[in-house]
């Protein structure tokens, strides 16, 4: 059986590649802000493109992740599942000594993520809807039926 330190400091190796790779996958969000901003659709496909093969070595990270935590839970007699890093923190003690700092900093970063996703999103609908009233006020010149008969332009950069 690998000792418990073994197991935390593979831990600690997972957790800072995983913040790595949040600082990346920030990286990407910002370059799709941008492109969408700049209205670039080359750009947006680039960064999509990058934000879909970050998605798929997450799904490596968390893979080992899992190996970590079902060992660290073998060792402790609990599933691996039902542990947490701050669990983790608890039951390893002092051979745990850097691993709340490290979970304080993921957690910031997954904060970061999210607040730009939702940055991301909410400007994506604003484009969306612009586009919507556009073409329906073209197909409303047109002389077609439309819809909605209302509707309100938004600044994007709002």
């Amino acid at each position: 059986m690998i000792s418990v330190q073994s197991l935390v400091n593979g831990l600690e190796a997972w957790v800072q590649e995983e913040l790595l790779a949040r600082r990346r996958f920030l990286a990407l969000l910002d370059e799709q802000e941008a492109a969408v901003k700049k209205a670039d659709g080359p750009a947006l496909e680039r960064s999509i493109a990058a934000i879909e093969t970050e998605l798929e070595a997450q799904a490596r990270r968390d893979e080992k992740r899992a190996r970590i935590f079902d060992a660290l839970g073998e060792h402790w007699g609990v599933a691996g599942n039902a542990l947490t890093l701050t669990s983790i923190c608890e039951r390893a003690g002092a051979a745990a000594a850097r691993l709340p700092q490290l979970r304080d900093e993921l957690g910031a970063a997954a904060e970061r993520i999210t607040r730009k996703n939702r940055r991301v999103s909410s400007l994506l609908n604003a484009h969306q809807k612009v586009i919507e009233e556009l073409l329906q006020a073209l197909v409303a010149i047109q002389g077609g039926r439309t819809e909605s008969t209302t509707g309100a332009l938004v600044d994007a950069e709002a």
